[in-house]
C-alpha cells in the first residue's frame, strides 16, 4: 500500500540531506531507501547538488566537538560506538584518526608484547597457550604474528 509523504517528512528530507545519508533518513521517516530517492526526484532534488554545497560549507565536515569527543574516546570506545555516537561512518572515523594520529585499537599491542609473542612462537607454544599469556584470542595472537614475522 502507497503511504504518502506529509510536509514534515519532505521538510525532514531537505534539511537531513547535507549531512546524513539516504540509508539514515530512510531509517528515519520508515521508507525504504528507493523510496527516499524517488520522493527526491519528484522533488528535482540532486543528492550531488546538495553534497557539494554542504562540502563548501563545511572544510572537512567536522566541527571542534566532534574532533574533541573523537581524541577523548580513540582506544576507550570502539570505531563502530564512536561513529554511531557521531552519527558519521566507521570509515569516516578512521579515516580522520588516522590523519590526527590517533589510535582507535583499545587494547593495542606494545613492542614488548610483540616481541614476547616471537619469542613465544620460537620456543613452540601453541596458539591456545600464546593467547592466554596474552589475555587475547588465539586468532588475534596468530594474525599478529603473521602481520609482523612473515
Amino acid at each position: 500500500m502507497r503511504r504518502f509523504w506529509t510536509k514534515q517528512e519532505e521538510d525532514y528530507l531537505r534539511v537531513s540531506l547535507p549531512t546524513k545519508t539516504i540509508k539514515h533518513i530512510a531509517n528515519h521517516l520508515n521508507r525504504t531507501p528507493s523510496a527516499v530517492k524517488n520522493k527526491l526526484t519528484d522533488l528535482g532534488i540532486k543528492v550531488s547538488d546538495y553534497r557539494t554545497k554542504i562540502i563548501e560549507y563545511r572544510s572537512d565536515g567536522w566541527t571542534a566537538t566532534e574532533l574533541k569527543f573523537l581524541q577523548k574516546n580513540a582506544g576507550i570506545l570502539t570505531s563502530i560506538q564512536i561513529a554511531e555516537k557521531l552519527n558519521r561512518t566507521v570509515h569516516s572515523v578512521k579515516m580522520k584518526a588516522r590523519y590526527h594520529n590517533l589510535a582507535l585499537q583499545i587494547n593495542p599491542w606494545t613492542e614488548e608484547d610483540i616481541d614476547l609473542l616471537g619469542t613465544l612462537v620460537k620456543q613452540g607454544m601453541n596458539w591456545k597457550e600464546i593467547a592466554s599469556v596474552f589475555e587475547r584470542t588465539e586468532d588475534a595472537c596468530r594474525r599478529k604474528h603473521a602481520y609482523i614475522y612473515k
